[in-house]
């Protein structure tokens, strides 16, 4: 299974560059510039445009952050957005090329999350858990999955110390109800 997945990853590498960044899913506004052949102040621009419209889902769709630029080491902006994000841009774009691009895409993200849903099932109840508290998108969901994983783990103790308890009866059993640490030379 973890060849399978690796394999995927490099199809997907060579495809686009799509980044698990803290569990999401995102694809930077450079790489949608590169593959669709468009400027990136372009894409800047038009994501911009698309603030206007979508103003109370952008922070649910989009992520502003900066980049180093590797000639001239200046930093400039970049907008990371996830599935739904780029879905939108995308459907802004037309041509013969922007269509080819945008099953690849959408090819690349399918199989992303399929990866990664694959991984999820290799993963302990305790680690999907824990998992679960990084991915949420909200300090409730944080929440919610920072109580489950307390009441797992408070379950794991409660199963360790009835293992505990039996085999004190069982060794109390066996040596008459006589306390191990004080019984001697038997």
């Amino acid at each position: 299974m973890i060849c399978n997945i690796q394999k995927e990853d490099k199809l997907m590498s060579s495809l686009i560059n799509i980044v698990n960044q803290e569990g999401n899913l995102v694809v930077s506004s450079r790489e949608v510039a590169k593959n669709f052949e468009k400027e990136h102040r372009g894409v800047l621009r038009d994501l911009d445009n698309l603030k206007e419209g979508v103003a109370q889902n952008w922070a649910d769709l989009f992520y502003e952050t900066t980049y180093i630029h590797e000639q001239n080491k200046q930093e400039y902006r970049e907008i990371l957005m996830n599935r739904d994000g780029f879905t939108l841009l995308a459907m802004g774009f037309t041509g013969k090329k922007a269509l080819e691009w945008k099953l690849k895409y959408i090819e690349a993200f399918n199989k992303m999350e399929e990866s990664l849903k694959q991984i999820s099932t290799m993963l302990t109840e305790e680690q999907r858990l824990q998992l679960a508290i990084f991915q949420a998108k909200t300090a409730n969901e944080a929440g919610q999955a920072a109580a489950a994983l307390d009441r797992y783990r408070q379950k794991q103790l409660e199963e360790k110390q009835r293992m505990i308890d039996h085999k004190t009866e069982v060794i109390k059993g066996v040596t008459g109800d006589i306390d191990i640490y004080t019984k001697r030379n038997v």
